[in-house]
């Protein structure tokens, strides 16, 4: 079994205290705010502040952390949660990621760039696709499976990732 970790690169690293430092603020302010006013007022903005830390909490523990690759398939770890797993069967073709340098890229579905980008993508090179990834750019690995989305893996080593999901195939 070898793990792959994903590590998040510079903008990550540092989006995730800066908003959650905003956050925190904003909470602050509005639970100063509304100090004085109507129960309604009060119940109505608290659970706002708590819908939005619910939602950051959520986006943190759904990201990608790993790649495992074993004799049988990988999955993909997350920080929380069930991981993605992919039985090597499963596998159709292995190869380098696309790059997505001034491509547009539209997320469907899932987070996209809070401690990660991750969930359901669509461009017009690749189509619909599930992307897993902690950098804004890199090398990426284009996992083509057989009955589902393809998927789009960024690892701190691709080339390796690449490499060991090849194995798998054969």
């Amino acid at each position: 079994m070898t793990n792959f970790k994903m590590s998040a690169d510079g903008v990550h690293r540092t989006l995730v205290p800066v908003v959650l430092v905003l956050v925190a603020a904003g909470t602050a302010s509005t639970v100063a705010a509304t100090a004085v006013g109507p129960l309604v007022v009060k119940v109505a903005v608290l659970g706002s502040m708590a819908l939005a830390w619910v939602s950051l909490a959520g986006a943190l523990a759904w990201g990608p952390r790993e790649v495992e690759v074993g004799a049988h398939g990988f999955k993909v770890r997350r920080a929380f949660g069930w991981p993605l797993e992919v039985a090597a069967e499963d596998i159709e073709g292995v190869g380098p990621g696309p790059a997505f340098h001034g491509e547009r890229v539209l997320r469907l579905f899932g987070c996209g760039g809070f401690a990660a980008s991750y969930g359901l993508y669509w461009t017009r090179s690749l189509g619909r696709f599930r992307l897993y990834t902690r950098k804004c750019r890199g090398p990426t690995v284009l996992v083509r499976r057989r009955h589902a989305l393809p998927l789009v893996l960024g690892a701190d080593d691709a080339p390796g990732l690449e490499q060991a999901l090849s194995a798998l195939r054969r």
